[in-house]
């Protein structure tokens, strides 16, 4: 009877070998490129989405900046004209009582405090319209202060008189 060779007389495996040459996608009807399509497509798609992404960070930068500076100005508006604000002292007091180095403080400190809790892009957005709000709030301070100026100097005038005739 015939024996069939076994798998050891047929002599080594062949070593498969790297290919020489790139091998084209499939082409399409119009011989086109299908998988050059393809790729591009998909490029497209996260292009599109990395633009939507970047907007609503964008998008949530701005509302956390905006609130961020309405704090800020809320603490503006109470450390001048709240309850105890610096605008409401008069004459001697205010002239005297250094009311522009006391807002510096109390807007440096609020400012500090505010911008720790923002990333740097948020921080220097926020800087920017701080800045706005420091200036607003220092021409209302000097403001102020040349008014009171004058109140007081009109009190010390009326009083230098008064001294003058008794």
């Amino acid at each position: 009877m015939a024996q069939l060779p076994t798998y050891e007389k047929l002599g080594p495996a062949p070593t498969p070998q790297p290919a020489m040459a790139v091998v084209p996608g499939p082409k399409g009807d119009q011989g086109e490129d299908i998988e050059g399509r393809a790729l591009q497509s998909v490029g497209n798609d996260l292009q599109r989405a990395s633009n939507e992404l970047w907007a609503f960070k964008e998008k949530a930068d701005t509302v956390r900046v905006e609130d961020a500076w309405n704090q800020y100005k809320n603490t503006a508006l109470e450390a001048t004209a709240g309850e105890n604000g610096l605008l409401k002292t008069k004459g001697a007091d205010a002239v005297n009582g250094d009311l522009l180095g006391k807002s510096n403080l109390l807007l440096t400190d609020a400012r500090s405090k505010i911008a720790d809790g923002l990333t740097d892009d948020q921080r220097r957005r926020f800087y920017e319209r701080a800045d706005q709000t420091d200036f607003e709030t220092k021409r209302a301070v000097l403001s102020h202060l040349a008014i009171q100026q004058g109140e007081y100097s009109k009190t010390v005038f009326q009083g230098s008189e008064a001294s003058a005739k008794a």
